[in-house]
């Protein structure tokens, strides 16, 4: 189950488009189920891998024009059946015998696989719209909106389950996933968190001289009641394949 955990924390919809009414069309729809099965597959592929988050974390206090660096994170993690598995490595390239929950501030796990699988499997009722065509790092997309209603939902704010819809960005020759976007929505008005966004991309990276389709960058962005922004830009690399040799010891969730 997926997890935006805070201290004093918040987080900020950012989500450009929402579903319309309108029903999607034939041709709609043969793109989304070609691509369900794309990912269905990919997410048996990704539990093979483990891979290294580099986490900068920074804040922008209300009223000010710059963001203030906050710390720097190491985190390995693999998806497997139970999920999400991470282990938390450095805190500003200095070993930490801290677990990635102790940490404070913004975290949030689901970035490596989970929210794209929970946005294409069928359990999660998935109300998809073609928004329009467009381009990514020079190649051509299909853009949907999407929403996952919160009876549906696997996305936790605060362990608070939420609905959340946001953006998919669909390789228009591949009918790879390129770009999702996600944004938690209905959280209760009472809360210090106002709202939630993120932004995943994926591409190629290169293991033992073979391309894997992967995620490669993440970005998730929060506001609090105050005003005050925080941003957590992740980086994936140091992808290695997962073997029974593999001795790294992971949180327990």
């Amino acid at each position: 189950m997926r997890k935006i955990e805070t201290i004093i924390l918040a987080v900020t919809l950012a989500c450009s488009a929402a579903a319309q009414d309108r029903a999607i069309s034939s041709e709609e729809t043969q793109v989304i189920e070609k691509t369900r099965g794309i990912v269905l597959d990919y997410i048996e592929t990704l539990k093979n891998f483990i891979c290294t988050e580099t986490v900068h974390r920074s804040r922008l206090q209300r009223g000010s024009q710059s963001w203030k660096a906050m710390d720097t994170l190491a985190v390995a993690v693999e998806l497997s059946d139970r999920g999400e598995q991470y282990k938390l490595l450095t805190i500003n390239g200095k070993r930490t015998p801290k677990k990635l929950s102790e940490v404070g501030g913004v975290i949030s796990d689901g970035d490596f696989g989970s929210i794209l699988q929970w946005i294409f499997q069928l359990e999660s009722k998935t109300k998809f719209q073609a928004e329009r065509l467009s381009d990514l790092g020079g190649r051509p997309m299909h853009v949907f909106s999407y929403r996952i209603e919160q009876n549906n939902s696997k996305f936790e704010v605060n362990n608070t389950i939420t609905a959340f819809d946001g953006l998919v960005f669909l390789d228009r020759e591949t009918s790879r996933v390129m770009r999702i976007t996600a944004a938690a929505s209905g959280l209760p008005a009472d809360w210090a968190i106002t709202a939630f966004s993120q932004e995943q991309d994926y591409g190629f990276a290169e293991i033992s001289g073979q391309k894997f389709w992967l995620p490669v960058h993440g970005d998730v962005s929060v506001t609090t009641r105050d005003g005050s922004r925080y941003r957590n830009e992740i980086e994936f690399g140091n992808y290695r394949k997962f073997s029974s040799e593999t001795t790294l010891q992971f949180d327990p969730r």
